[in-house]
């Protein structure tokens, strides 16, 4: 084990009981503390799903589906998990996924990975997180490396984007030789990242990547297509 693999295991250590101090499984609404089943409330169940609209796009050859409106509640889920660090919220957003889906047929499951010294400010990979709760650890493969510190996608144009993660992603020592890959991000946008981890795969082997993320953002443009 290198020291990498020794840091990651620290940190996945220490993320678990940070939540099991500090966010203990209750019986109340993940999001305003209603008495339910640790889930959601019915009212905010309700909110969430009218931002499910199962959303197809092509981007660079490849099918993208995104689940809900990146706004309301689904954002609200998606920035707690990311930057307040509420992991808890990553079983619910991946139930809610599973109501609402059916998932392409794949081989390997893999997340849009952070760079390590991202990942270790942050503490865990929330996109890890979301599809190993979507599918299962024993379905999950660490098939990707960040090879470079990339600026937040967020900050960029459409066009910066693609720039900004040219090159950014490398194949780990995993063979992907004919698989089929579910891969997996919290929000894709323009698909800048996301189709350069595709790309990655399918130049090592992959005979398809299916993406697929818990929101994406309705883009100027779209508007009337989408609702």
């Amino acid at each position: 084990m290198n020291f990498w693999e020794v840091l990651t295991n620290c940190y996945k250590k220490i993320g678990k009981l940070v939540d099991a101090l500090f966010f203990p499984e209750t019986g109340e609404c993940l999001l305003c503390g209603r008495d339910t089943e640790g889930k959601l409330c019915r009212k905010h169940k309700e909110t969430l799903l009218t931002l499910c609209e199962l959303k197809y796009r092509e981007i660079g050859g490849f099918s993208v589906l995104s689940v809900f409106r990146y706004e309301g509640i689904a954002a609200d889920c998606v920035r707690g998990l990311k930057y307040r660090g509420r992991r808890y919220l990553a079983p619910m957003m991946a139930e809610m996924m599973k109501e609402n889906l059916k998932l392409p047929k794949f081989d390997l499951a893999c997340a849009v990975p952070l760079h390590w010294a991202r990942k270790l400010m942050r503490g865990f990979n929330q996109s890890e997180l979301l599809l190993k709760a979507l599918v299962g650890e024993e379905k999950y493969s660490e098939l990707l490396q960040r090879t470079r510190y990339t600026r937040p996608q967020a900050r960029l144009s459409a066009e910066r984007r693609q720039e900004n993660v040219r090159n950014a992603f490398r194949m780990r020592d995993v063979s992907v030789e004919g698989k089929r890959i579910l891969l997996f991000d919290d929000v894709v946008t323009t698909g800048s990242t996301a189709l350069a981890c595709a790309r990655s795969l399918i130049e090592n082997g992959a005979e398809d990547v299916y993406i697929l993320s818990f929101a994406a953002p309705v883009i100027k443009g779209e508007e009337n297509a989408d609702r």
